[in-house]
This record gives C-alpha cells, sequence and structure tokens, in this order.
C-alpha cells in the first residue's frame, strides 16, 4: 500500500505517521510544503515562490503530479493542497485524488468554541484566539468530510465537533520515540528545572506559568527553561535537562511535546479537562491521574511546591509518566489503529 502524508508540519506528525507505517511494511512517505517554521522533519520538503498566483500554480503542479500515484492520501492539520479558508474557497483539490482520503485534525484547526461550565480555563471561549471564525470551521468541517474516508483526532475534545461514526480520537504518534536516548534519571540537582514549550504562548497559558513559577522561585531553588524559537531538534535536547515539564493550563490535554518529554523520563504538569475524557479509551482514562501532575491556572504554584518537597512522590510519578506513555502511546501498536481504517475503506479504491 502507498500512502502519502501531506501538506503540512504541523506537529511532526505526518512524518511521524509515515515512519510508524514503514515499520509495517507500508510505502509511506510525507510532504511538507512551504512553512516549516520549527524545521520539522519531514521525507519530503518543498519550498513555495512567493506571489498568490505563483504559489497557486506551484501548488496545482505538486497536486497534479501526485494525485493518481498513491493507494492512500492522509492530510493533516486539517489542511490540503489548494485550500483558501480565508477567501472561502475550501479544499478545491480534494474530491480529486484517485485513493482513499484520510484526515487528521491537530487541535485548532477543528476547535471551536465551548460554554465555560465545559472547560473553566479554556482560551477558546470566544474567537479571541482563533485565526478562522466559529462558522468557518463548522464550514470547513462539513466540507471535508464529505470526502474523507475518516478522520483522527489528537485531541479528545474535538471529538465534540466531529460525527462519531465517521472519527476516532488517536493519541500522539512521536517518531521521537525511536531517539537512542537513556531514559532520564531521578533528580539529584540542588536546582529543580522546570522547562515550557509554548508554541503560542496565549492558548498555553505561559504568562501565568511563569508568574507561579517565579513565586516558587521565593522559596524553593528553581529554574525556568522557556523553549522558543528552535527547531525540533534543539528543543529535544532542552527537555533532557528537565526535572518537570509544565504543557499548558488552558487547553485541557497535552501534546505531542509531553509525549516527548514522558519518554525521556521526564514527568509532566499539565491541565487535563474531566469533560473530555469520556472520548478517552477506558484503560488510558484510569492511569492519567497518576501518570500527570494535575494543574490549573488556580493551582499551579501549591500542586508544584508539593512535588519539589516530596522527593517520594516525585519518584512514583516519574515511574508513573514512563510507564503510561510506553503502554499508550507505543507508535507500533497505535499505527495498527490507522492501517486497519486504511485497509477497512479499501486503500487502493479510487473513489472517483
Amino acid at each position: 500500500m502507498r500512502v502519502l502524508h501531506l501538506p503540512t508540519a504541523v506537529g511532526n506528525h505526518g512524518y511521524s505517521l509515515a515512519c510508524a507505517e514503514r515499520r509495517k511494511g507500508l510505502e509511506s512517505t510525507s510532504l511538507v510544503v512551504g512553512s516549516n517554521a520549527f524545521r520539522m522533519a519531514a521525507d519530503e520538503h518543498t519550498e513555495l515562490p512567493k506571489g498568490v498566483v505563483n504559489r497557486t500554480l506551484r501548488l496545482a503542479a505538486i497536486f497534479l503530479a501526485r494525485r493518481s500515484s498513491y493507494d492512500v492520501f492522509h492530510f493533516n492539520s486539517g489542511r490540503t493542497l489548494l485550500d483558501y479558508p480565508v477567501h472561502g474557497l475550501d479544499y478545491l483539490d480534494l474530491p480529486f485524488y484517485r485513493g482513499a482520503r484520510f484526515v487528521t485534525f491537530n487541535g485548532s484547526d477543528a476547535r471551536q468554541s465551548m460554554p465555560v461550565a465545559h472547560n473553566p480555563h479554556s482560551p477558546f471561549h470566544t474567537n479571541e484566539y482563533a485565526t478562522l471564525s466559529d462558522t468557518v470551521k463548522a464550514r470547513r468541517l462539513k466540507s471535508i468530510l464529505k470526502y474523507v474516508n475518516y478522520a483522527f483526532v489528537l485531541n479528545p475534545d474535538l471529538m465534540n465537533f466531529l460525527p462519531h461514526e465517521k472519527s476516532m480520537f488517536l493519541p500522539y504518534i512521536k517518531q521521537s520515540w525511536f531517539d537512542k536516548v537513556d531514559s532520564k534519571r531521578l533528580r539529584s540537582g540542588k536546582e529543580f528545572v522546570i522547562v515550557h514549550a509554548p508554541t503560542n504562548r496565549r492558548i498555553k497559558g505561559t504568562d501565568i506559568i511563569i508568574q507561579q513559577v517565579n513565586a516558587l522561585r521565593e522559596h524553593y531553588p528553581v529554574r525556568l527553561i522557556l523553549v522558543e524559537g528552535v527547531s525540533h531538534e534543539e528543543a529535544k535536547k532542552s527537555y533532557l535537562q528537565a526535572d518537570l515539564l509544565i504543557d499548558q493550563i488552558r487547553l485541557g490535554w497535552y501534546g505531542g511535546v509531553a509525549v516527548e518529554a514522558m519518554r525521556m523520563g521526564v514527568p509532566v504538569a499539565v491541565y487535563i479537562n474531566p469533560a473530555d475524557l469520556k472520548f478517552v479509551p477506558d484503560a488510558m482514562r484510569e492511569a492519567i491521574p497518576g501518570a500527570f501532575l494535575g494543574v490549573d491556572s488556580m493551582n499551579l504554584f501549591e500542586r508544584v511546591a508539593e512535588l519539589i518537597e516530596n522527593p517520594r512522590r516525585y519518584s512514583q510519578l516519574v515511574s508513573a509518566a514512563r510507564d503510561y506513555v510506553n503502554r499508550f502511546h507505543d507508535p507500533d501498536r497505535l499505527v495498527k489503529l490507522v492501517i486497519d481504517k486504511y485497509e477497512e475503506f479499501g486503500g487502493a479504491r479510487c473513489l472517483m
């Protein structure tokens, strides 16, 4: 089966899936076109020329060269090659691929505003942080689901916006899983090193995190490392220095950075929204309270202080985090769920 992952590098998801699928014998490749701000790995990366006309011509050429060459086309971050949402021109190329079609939604590509009661910490109670309005996102979801066979979501809250018969929650698959790195030992230094990697400061609650860590510094030997504006490879080196990674305190789920850190033996503090745990497999849901340091904007100081003061609790969290990530984020296990869907919907079958 020949599989093409395209067209974005968001979350390194397309490349990670392609690598995991190759381990299972599929002819999978990832193609990134245009922006790749964090220099995420890709099998092929094509820069785009300046100017709308020139960019569109290049994208059209890529589409024509690829549309008939694969059994499966798997689109990342809810985007396709010829896709202009701000102009109301959604997924112009999508109906014309000759193969099965799948899409992965990574977060803000599908997430819409929800009532305050659903997630009191969410930055998405309004459209303040959205690049596209709820109306546009709803329109785009309806359009893309008309043509794809199936959708995967990397954050369980996105299941609130998709038809359950045509979508599923898929835990993060990270290619860095196979990096040759020793698992982090238990903390031994005098400083307690906290790492935070904000891709978007407002959405992750970075200002509050910095404020609370500064307050911790008044009582404990704490050092904060902010990971911003560096390559993915450089970011991973910073995670290895951490005694604790603070992921986010607003969104309600952990990101790929948390998976990478936990795989290294670094425990993670994060806000998990209980309202969305109904979309998570039972075993995973039951393991979450012990595997993460649960925090939010109101209790971050207290929860981290408890961890610093209790070496035994810290040791337990390190062990539970490592067990959790090995149990629920093993790419060789998760990719089977994806391949099963490819096979269920025909793979090589042409949908035209």
